[in-house]
Parts: C-alpha cells; sequence; structure tokens
C-alpha cells in the first residue's frame, strides 16, 4: 500500500467509515485498498503486456 492510500483510509477510519478487510466479502461499504499492478507509475495490465496471447474457443 502506498503512503497516500494509506493515509487516505487513515483518514477515513478516523471520520468514521469502517475499514474493508476483504473487497470481495459479503460487506464493502468502507475503505480499503484495492490491488493493482503499477510500472513506472502506470496501470498495466495482462491486456496491454507484450507476448501475450489470449486463446478462446
Amino acid at each position: 500500500m502506498t503512503p497516500s492510500l494509506r493515509a487516505f483510509v487513515e483518514a477515513s477510519v478516523a471520520h468514521g467509515y469502517q475499514r474493508v478487510h476483504d473487497l470481495n466479502g459479503a460487506e464493502q461499504n468502507g475503505a480499503d485498498g484495492y490491488p493493482v499492478d503499477v510500472v513506472d507509475r502506470v496501470r498495466v495490465s495482462s491486456r496491454r503486456s507484450g507476448g501475450v496471447t489470449m486463446v478462446t474457443s
């Protein structure tokens, strides 16, 4: 978790929002970080990376 995201979550909790530890769980109302892949400050995904072939049937 980046320092700015950590500060956001801590401030949210300090202002009464619930901390959500499982964003895929039954209760999703609250604050927490969401995992993303970032390279050189740019969000990346397998869709944009080279050398990946999508196979569909």
